[in-house]
């Protein structure tokens, strides 16, 4: 789902102070980058996560759009 064009995809990926963060960034920008996308588990294994992880976070950028991407623990007592 284009919740956000590539470009804005690529500067949150650059511009994300959160590591963890920064690579789910990245792997929906491999996902979603118009001159040679990646499927989501190739792009998860690219980042070094799972296959299985990068479809994950596909499922959850349709779903939710940038906000699937933040750290679903903050907040919850966990971080």
């Amino acid at each position: 789902v284009a919740h956000l064009p590539p470009a804005e995809i690529a500067w949150r990926y650059r511009t994300c102070p959160d590591g963890a963060e920064k690579t789910r960034w990245q792997v929906i920008w491999l996902v979603a980058r118009p001159d040679r996308p990646m499927s989501a588990g190739q792009a998860a294994r690219t980042v070094g996560l799972t296959p299985s992880w990068g479809r994950t976070l596909l499922k959850r950028w349709n779903a939710h759009g940038p906000d699937g991407l933040a750290d679903g623990r903050r907040g919850n007592g966990t971080d």
